[in-house]
């Protein structure tokens, strides 16, 4: 999933990214495009919805319906299906500056309902994502009401969970680990798959050992996984958000988990390596791949299934907070120590390495 609403992503980018899903089979391209802080869709219903005016980041920045038309027989070409996403009532204050109203207001639900309607004639796709996530509810009609249009359209509706209370026939995407998917819910599961996140909980090891959607396979009812960049901050270019996201190893980490099943309890997963053999194997194939197909991309990831962390114990100061232990006692000449056998890595910006062995 791509935040588009907070941090503007050209089409050829998207274009470049689509690509990579496509080769390693991951058929889902979910596209975040309304936010606080920017509406990325043009609209006839509301064309101020995109001006400079009430764009906070990036104004001018946004895509037309040409463009979303094209993006969506780009992704059909290559077996990639596009989950649109308006997110209401909540993230649009781009919606209330542009409007004046409310989403919940009478006079702004009037506004969505039509602007669904645009959405889902322009989106030749079977669902479409309604957010409902973080927001206050002050009229409890808003979302069956809104999910009554999108179905009247032909398309099914996926919301988030942790949102707002839904119909069983609602998919809902988890992002929150206290939610667990329900006996007849349909669910999409995010939970620390937020690669924003420098968590541990959200690393490469973590995605790849654990389970999708707490279960060893899929099901009409537990339907995968998908991986979101929020762009929160705002970065000076794409290439940024490819760079400090680890967008390309963790989708192959993402893929290689959501097509061969298994994988451990999420509370087990952790960043330490529980199967020493067999990630190993995962990241010879990993940095093979980023040698041969990745090679011009931005891939933070470096080997780390051969390294072997200790992590020292607390030292007992007796309550001197000055007292020094080494090696901060020892005067070495960093500069001057000539190392045998020892491999240096350049920097790796946007990687994370696992530090939890002992």
């Amino acid at each position: 999933m791509h935040d588009v609403g907070r941090s503007f992503i050209s089409i050829e980018t998207l274009k470049r990214h689509i690509d990579r899903l496509s080769h390693y089979k991951i058929n889902t391209f979910h596209w975040h495009l309304t936010e606080d802080l920017a509406w990325r869709l043009q609209s006839d219903v509301v064309p101020r919805l995109t001006d400079s005016s009430v764009t906070v980041r990036f104004p001018g920045q946004y895509y037309t319906k040409q463009q979303a038309r094209d993006l969506v027989d780009y992704c059909k070409q290559r077996h990639v299906l596009l989950i649109p996403e308006i997110d209401m009532p909540g993230h649009s204050a781009a919606f209330r500056r542009a409007t004046g109203y409310d989403m919940q207001s009478s006079e702004g639900k009037a506004l969505v309902k039509q602007l669904l309607r645009e959405v889902c004639d322009l989106f030749d796709v079977p669902y479409l994502h309604i957010g409902t996530d973080e927001v206050a509810f002050n009229d409890s009609l808003f979302v069956p009401e809104m999910a009554t249009v999108v179905r009247d359209c032909g398309k099914e509706v996926i919301g988030w969970l942790p949102g707002a209370r839904l119909d069983k026939k609602m998919i809902r995407q988890l992002w929150m680990s206290t939610v667990k998917p329900a006996a007849g819910q349909p669910v999409i599961d995010s939970r620390n798959l937020y690669l924003n996140h420098f968590s541990t909980l959200a690393d490469l090891i973590s995605v790849y050992q654990r389970t999708i959607c707490d279960t060893t396979w899929g099901s009409s009812e537990r339907l995968g996984a998908i991986a979101c960049v929020w762009n929160d901050r705002k970065q000076p270019n794409e290439t940024e958000i490819e760079r400090l996201n680890g967008f390309y190893p963790i989708m192959l980490a993402v893929a290689e988990r959501s097509w061969r099943g298994g994988g451990l309890p999420e509370t087990e997963a952790g960043t330490v390596i529980q199967n020493q053999p067999d990630f190993a194997e995962f990241e010879d194939r990993l940095l093979t791949h980023k040698r041969q197909y990745f090679n011009s991309l931005e891939f933070p990831y470096v080997r780390q299934s051969t390294i072997n962390w200790r992590i020292s114990e607390p030292l007992a100061n007796q309550g001197k907070l000055e007292a020094v232990f080494p090696p901060e006692t020892e005067n070495l000449d960093l500069q001057g120590i000539e190392a045998t056998g020892v491999q240096f890595i350049c920097v790796t910006f946007g990687g994370q390495l696992s530090c939890g062995r002992t």
